[in-house]
């Protein structure tokens, strides 16, 4: 059995704060259908769903956020590798963001 892990250890973290990403981020993110066309010629025609690099690296940069996200690896430029892990903690905002306006807007149609 396999698992995503990442050490998250409060004793092992400093300048906790709320993650200013939710919503209006993830709505700035285009998710993608397509056929692999690998370079090297792997996976040839092979249909998969995801994120297109150059993109997500426009958005986290648009959203001042690289530095901290990191959504992109660049250390080959020649073949960039996304981190959709790091996704996780902004859907989870995201998340947040809709209940909260989902609660407001049922509390109103209450009054």
């Amino acid at each position: 059995m396999q698992t995503i892990s990442s050490l998250s250890d409060a004793r092992d973290k400093e300048n906790i704060e709320e993650l200013p990403l939710g919503v209006g981020f993830i709505n700035t993110l285009r998710p993608v259908k397509f056929d692999w066309a690998m370079r090297d010629g792997m996976q040839e025609g092979v249909q998969e769903i995801g994120f297109v690099a150059q993109e997500l690296d426009k958005a986290q940069q648009d959203a001042n956020a690289e530095e901290y996200m990191r959504l992109v690896l660049k250390t080959n430029p020649e073949r960039l590798e996304s981190t959709y892990g790091k996704l996780v903690p902004i859907l989870v905002n995201a998340v947040k963001e809709l209940s909260a306006k989902v609660e407001d807007l049922e509390n109103n149609n209450k009054e």
